[in-house]
C-alpha cells in the first residue's frame, strides 16, 4: 500500500521512472515529517494506493540497471547519500506469463 513512507513504481525506465524514484529518495532523506525515511518498490504496480497483485516485478537485468543507475545519481548529490539495498533474495515467483521476477526495494534513511 502507497503511503508517505513508501513508494510503488510497476516498471523502470532510467528517463521516465529515474528522475521521479531520485525526487522520492531525496523527500524520504530530508524526512520533514519525521517518519523515518521510506521505501521504494520498483516492479509493483499501484492502483488506487494498493499494490496490484500478483506483481509483475522487473527482470534480473532491469533490477541491475535500476540499482546502478540509483547508487550513480545519489552519489551525485552533494552530500553523497545513498539508499539502503537490502540482501537480495530469490526471485519472486509469480503466476503471470512473465515466470520468474524480481522486486526492487530501496531504503533512504532520514539525514541527509
Amino acid at each position: 500500500m502507497e503511503s508517505e513512507r513508501v513508494e510503488l513504481k510497476a516498471s523502470w525506465d532510467p528517463h521516465a521512472t529515474g528522475p521521479q524514484v531520485l525526487k522520492t529518495l531525496c523527500a524520504f532523506a530530508n524526512d520533514y515529517h519525521n517518519l523515518n525515511g521510506g521505501y521504494v518498490v520498483l516492479g509493483v504496480e499501484e492502483r488506487d494506493g494498493r499494490a496490484v497483485l500478483p506483481p509483475a516485478g522487473l527482470t534480473a537485468e532491469e533490477v541491475e540497471a535500476a540499482q546502478k543507475w540509483i547508487r550513480g545519481q545519489c552519489s551525485r548529490l552533494d552530500p553523497s547519500y545513498q539508499p539502503i539495498q537490502p540482501r537480495r533474495s530469490e526471485p519472486h515467483r509469480s503466476n503471470s506469463t512473465n515466470g520468474a521476477c524480481e522486486i526492487k526495494v530501496a531504503h533512504m534513511n532520514p539525514g541527509c
